[in-house]
């Protein structure tokens, strides 16, 4: 999805745990004026939600990808990704389309990219071989999002 994407350029907004996220298309650098409503929007940054504490909305530009996360028991993840599809954009003729765009994203970007990414990370900081954890500045989200599932276990995680 590199090709859709611009580099860092990212915003976030909080509503107590729960999260908006706007990350910015390379179309968004053509424009000139502000887009006038959400579909417009989703061909310049894909809007994403979190609900706290394990639900997603990922807004494209034609479908939303509505994913929840459970654990079932510690060292395991049930992802269940459901397409939310417009009403008008139903029926046999539009069926191999929403096929195709279901196994790009699904199989292509969460499964082979954002899936196996955070398998790799979990292995390696299963291992123990790193005492300490370093975020890329991008992805100090990760830490706000700990903190919101300590607050809501009674813990005490240090700032």
């Amino acid at each position: 999805i590199y090709p859709f994407f611009a580099d860092a350029y990212t915003v976030n907004l909080h509503a107590g745990p729960h999260q908006d996220s706007l990350v910015a298309r390379r179309a968004a650098f053509e424009a000139f004026a502000p887009p006038p409503d959400r579909e417009a929007l989703c061909k310049l940054a894909t809007p994403t939600q979190l609900v706290f504490p394990n639900t997603f909305l990922i807004w494209h530009p034609d479908y939303v990808s509505l994913i929840g996360m459970f654990s079932p028991a510690v060292g395991q993840m049930r992802w269940v990704h459901t397409m939310l599809i417009p009403p008008d954009r139903t029926g046999e003729d539009w069926t191999p389309h929403w096929e195709k765009t279901f196994q790009l994203i699904e199989q292509t970007v969460f499964q082979q990219e954002d899936i196996a990414t955070a398998v790799a990370i979990q292995r390696g900081l299963s291992s123990g071989a790193n005492a300490d954890f370093h975020l890329g500045r991008l992805e100090h989200e990760v830490l706000r999002f700990h903190r919101n599932i300590d607050n809501a276990l009674g813990g005490t995680l240090r700032p």
